[in-house]
């Protein structure tokens, strides 16, 4: 008989398999941050509140789900609504100064903030685009649907100027651009009406209730 031993290589991953807890000082804003309860973080989940709301009950929510391999972060919303004694939150300026609810709101703030968050944990958290899904419920979903799109843009711009300038226009080379693995938005439609030179290929689930007037 042979004493030939078989032996099979593989690629190494430089992908942790604990990543490093997220910092205040990538995170601007308070979050509470669970890792995964079997010790191997594949998954991001990223939580995001509604109007009126904290970063408390979904960080609660994010532990309670017991996804395997799964990091939940919750994060807080930036501002906070003016005028109200107890602690409530949204993403951006919700109301005019007669306390009506503004029509056409400028979500822009929170998708700044969360390109900063995005930075620390694909920099310096080890996290993959593909592998950081978001949560959002109300306001917060419809940040969670349009920070996805502004993802998205902002990689096809950096592949486009990635191309030689002899081949404008041209989708053959230059590096393939990155999109977030999904979004699941409950009762927060699109505030924005994209036009996008390749459609955003991260899966997005919309819950909504019946005749809800933000969506035909």
């Amino acid at each position: 008989m042979s004493d030939e031993k078989e032996i099979t290589i593989r690629e190494s991953t430089t992908v942790p398999r604990v990543k490093p807890v997220p910092k205040s000082s990538g995170v601007p804003v308070p979050f509470v941050y669970h890792p995964s309860d079997d010790g191997t973080d594949e998954n991001l989940l990223i939580l995001l509140h509604g109007l009126g709301d904290t970063e408390k009950p979904f960080g609660k929510l994010g532990r309670q789900l017991h996804l395997p391999q799964t990091a939940t972060p919750a994060l807080r919303a930036p501002e906070k609504i003016p005028f109200l004694y107890e602690e409530a939150y949204q993403w951006y300026t919700s109301f005019d100064p007669l306390g009506e609810l503004l029509e056409r709101p400028n979500p822009t703030p929170a998708l700044e903030l969360l390109s900063k968050v995005a930075d620390h944990l694909i920099n310096e958290c080890s996290w993959q685009p593909n592998r950081i899904h978001l949560f959002g419920f109300a306001q917060g979903g419809s940040v969670a649907a349009e920070f996805a799109l502004k993802f998205w843009k902002s990689e096809l711009s950096l592949q486009q100027k990635s191309l030689p300038s002899s081949l404008p226009g041209s989708d053959a080379l230059g590096s393939e651009p990155r999109s977030l693995a999904s979004v699941v938005t409950v009762c927060g439609p699109l505030l924005s009406y994209p036009t996008l030179q390749k459609p955003c290929p991260t899966p997005i689930f919309v819950f909504h209730r019946a005749r809800q007037p933000s969506l035909p």
